[in-house]
């Protein structure tokens, strides 16, 4: 476009986390980060785990090596493999009758070529391996790779092939998990452009079964593991910006990615002095199999997160969700993805204007007529409309999503509905690890971003989760008449009416790798105008984990005082007395499913409606009395009501600053 070469550093590694590639003095909001980095820096620590991962390893492989007995005889043209079980490939062998075995397992396959090909150098793919693979062709070793990813394109010397019968021989081990051809990729000997399918029966036979391979120690994989090594000695060097392709790794935690980017983003700006240095990235890919249901995703969710990171300045995504393999996490067109960040390039880095650089971008919804109308930027010259849209979910009140109908009615608008989701709430485009079929794009052919779009209705009358005003909330009963009207930060309004159970609840989720300490102090300011009519509680609830801990702060109540249980003592805290209890739930609902877990109480002896709870000193004083919390995973407060009726307006709820960060 320029005229002008430029140049680029790659710096790349497969398989990494993010905060490998984070300087550690920005990682002072992660301090379970921090930790990991200072253990991993201690003296001799990384040489001497790494020898011992060194010896494990070579140890398992000289005995699977010792152990079978087709090394230097089965790979021979001569062998005779008749007695051998048959196996239809590709396909993962366990999955094929031959068992879970790991170690290393022999295929051979005979193909018949005429005297033209005889002689001839060929090519042969052998489409990618689980784990590694050694392969010959008539005796002769053409090629190995040592894991799973690359894809497998051996160079057949000239004078290997013949006429009539020619044998190929691969030898895979696999070190743990399911061993085995990856499906849907190529297959074949290819001699002189002409390509033989390699795909059906082979013959098979076990060399040696193994116990799972020990799993190796990566330590540049630790928080700080590249950055130290591959982004810091790049400093002095004078850059317009950074492309980024990452995420996999991080499908797990897909709900710290976002505040991750944007430490990782500001980290490295600060270190060029470039507080507005362009920085630029790809969404993931679709990967994994197709799911015909609406479902969870931590790709989604992770998908979300790199949309969201476009909120800071000077950033640009490319999306790349038409561009991935199902069956590859390395998906092999490069240069869709290449292309897509240039445009993007172009705007940020290059400040091109008039450029069409991206697909439609989810910019806001409102319930219109049953439906939900979403409201689209980036739509170029209009959406593209020859097709049905394909890929929309709606849900109602209940946080269940069902596939939506979705069409155009206006050029950067769509409306998504269900005759299923009367009352709809929230909708998601292209939500799922591998969204096949979802077909949203601009004129210009460039594909829309997935993404989850959530309307504050703020009347809820059925069970349902979801967030309002920057909280979480929940609505749960087991029966009888509830609503529940969301107002702004934290506050809502609830009544129950002929219910068993209900509880209404607004609160924060953190990411459940944090203790209380590691989070900073936690502590609520609340106001309720409290009504209750028979048993009901007004408190302060919330999970950890590592220990499960189901844990809550009683600051008033209805005709009963929870929970009657084993009495640990009692503490002054906020101006009054808690009674501190202990109970145990033996194979009841939890947030990991039907378990037994215990139950920590702080029940104040004097009621009160309005003012401070501090939650990180209930929780000192429960690890005082051996009660000890894990992780904390939710903060919230809650008005629960059992076999009872009443209102309750929580006029005024919101986390104090440090618990807000």
């Amino acid at each position: 476009t320029y005229g002008v070469p430029i140049g680029l550093i790659n710096t790349s590694i497969g398989g990494s986390p993010a905060e490998a590639w984070i300087g550690a003095g920005a990682l002072k909001d992660y301090p379970h980060y921090l930790e990991a980095a200072r253990e991993s820096a201690a003296q001799g620590y990384i040489e001497s785990v790494t020898k011992a991962d060194q010896r494990a390893g070579e140890e398992w492989r000289r005995t699977m090596d010792e152990k079978d007995p087709g090394v230097g005889v089965w790979n021979r043209e001569d062998f005779d493999d008749s007695d051998w079980a048959s196996i239809s490939l590709p396909g993962y062998w366990a999955d094929k009758g031959a068992g879970q075995v790991n170690g290393s397992v022999w295929f051979r396959k005979e193909i018949g070529l005429p005297a033209s090909l005889a002689g001839k150098a060929a090519t042969l793919r052998m489409g990618t391996i689980v784990d590694a693979d050694s392969t010959f062709v008539n005796g002769t070793f053409v090629g190995t790779v040592s894991y799973q990813y690359p894809p497998r394109i051996y160079t057949i010397p000239a004078g290997v092939l013949k006429e009539g019968r020619n044998n190929i021989t691969v030898r895979v081990t696999s070190n743990a998990g399911r061993g085995g051809f990856v499906e849907e990729k190529p297959y074949e000997l290819i001699v002189e452009g002409d390509g033989i399918d390699l795909t059906g029966d082979w013959k098979y036979r076990v060399g040696a079964g193994m116990p799972p391979a020990a799993p190796q120690t990566f330590f540049q994989y630790k928080p700080t593991g590249l950055y130290n090594g591959m982004i810091a000695p790049l400093k002095n060097y004078a850059l317009k910006g950074f492309l980024w392709y990452q995420g996999e790794s991080n499908a797990g935690k897909p709900n710290e990615y976002k505040g991750l980017m944007a430490a990782l983003i500001n980290d490295w700006r600060a270190k060029w002095n470039k507080p507005r240095m362009p920085f630029i990235y790809a969404q993931l890919p679709g990967f994994m199999k197709e799911n015909k249901l609406p479902v969870e995703s931590g790709w989604a969710e992770l998908r979300e997160a790199q949309r969201q990171t476009l909120e800071i300045p000077h950033t640009g995504m490319a999306v790349t969700i038409d561009a991935g393999e199902w069956n590859d996490i390395h998906p092999l067109n490069k240069k869709t993805v290449g292309e897509r960040l240039a445009l993007e390039a172009r705007r940020v880095a290059y400040g091109e204007s008039g450029i069409v650089s991206t697909g439609p971008m989810y910019e806001s919804a409102i319930v219109e007529d049953g439906g939900i109308v979403l409201a689209f930027s980036s739509v170029g010259s209009g959406i593209y409309t020859n097709l049905d849209l394909a890929g929309f979910t709606i849900a109602g009140p209940d946080g269940r999503y069902v596939w939506a109908n979705a069409a155009v009615v206006s050029g950067g608008k769509i409306r998504v509905w269900s005759d299923w989701v009367p009352e709809p709430v929230s909708v998601r485009y292209a939500w799922a690890d591998n969204p096949v079929g979802a077909n949203l794009r601009n004129k210009e052919g460039l594909p829309a971003s997935p993404f989850r779009a959530d309307v504050e209705t703020g009347v809820i009358t059925g069970n349902g989760t979801g967030t309002h005003g920057g909280y979480d909330w929940e609505l749960w009963r087991d029966r009888g008449d509830v609503c529940m009207i969301l107002k702004e930060g934290g506050a809502f309004e609830c009544s129950w009416d002929n219910i068993n159970n209900a509880l209404f609840r607004t609160g924060k989720k953190f990411d459940a790798t944090r203790t209380h300490d590691q989070l900073g102090d936690i502590s609520l300011d609340y106001g309720c105008d409290y009504h209750p009519d028979g048993n009901s509680y007004l408190c302060v609830y919330g999970w950890s984990v590592d220990p499960l801990i189901e844990f809550y702060v009683v600051e008033a109540w209805g005709n009963w005082r929870p929970p009657g249980a084993e009495s640990k003592g009692t503490v002054e805290i906020d101006g009054g007395t808690y009674d501190i209890y202990r109970t145990t739930r033996v194979e009841q609902p939890s947030i990991q499913g039907t378990t037994t877990f215990e139950q920590y109480w702080s029940v104040r002896t004097d009621k009160k409606t309005s003012g401070t709870v501090s939650v990180s000193e209930h929780i000192r004083a429960w690890e005082k009395m051996g009660m000890e919390l894990g992780k904390i995973y939710e903060v919230a407060f809650c008005v629960e009501g059992y076999q009872s009726r009443g209102t309750a307006d929580v006029y005024k709820m919101s986390f104090g600053e440090q618990a807000n960060k």
